[in-house]
């Protein structure tokens, strides 16, 4: 499994992602069976994660490091976002699999 790899990226124009806004954020979860990409906006910064499915516990350490670390510009509250877009994103393929 491959570690998460956040970078930080100038905005540019809006992704065809579905994007959730929430107050001064912006969320958004998009994959495959295999791969997820979780996406942060926050004050013109544009937070990128590439992750593996079974690679979630490895997600939320770095982002519990990146808060730790005050160098990010992430606070406890977007990490608090990005936990939940990933549970939302992992409900809705529970329920694909229930349906199936």
């Amino acid at each position: 499994m491959s570690k998460a790899k956040p970078k930080s990226t100038s905005p540019r124009a809006k992704s065809a992602l579905p994007v959730a806004a929430r107050g001064r954020l912006e969320t958004a979860l998009s994959g495959d069976a295999n791969h997820r990409t979780l996406v942060l906006v926050k004050e013109g910064k544009r937070y990128v994660f590439h992750y593996d499915v079974g690679g979630e516990r490895e997600l939320l350490q770095s982002f519990l490091d990146m808060v730790a670390d005050g160098q990010s510009g992430l606070e406890w509250y977007d990490a608090a976002m990005l936990c939940n877009q990933m549970g939302e994103g992992m409900g809705r393929e529970l329920e694909k699999l229930k349906s199936a």
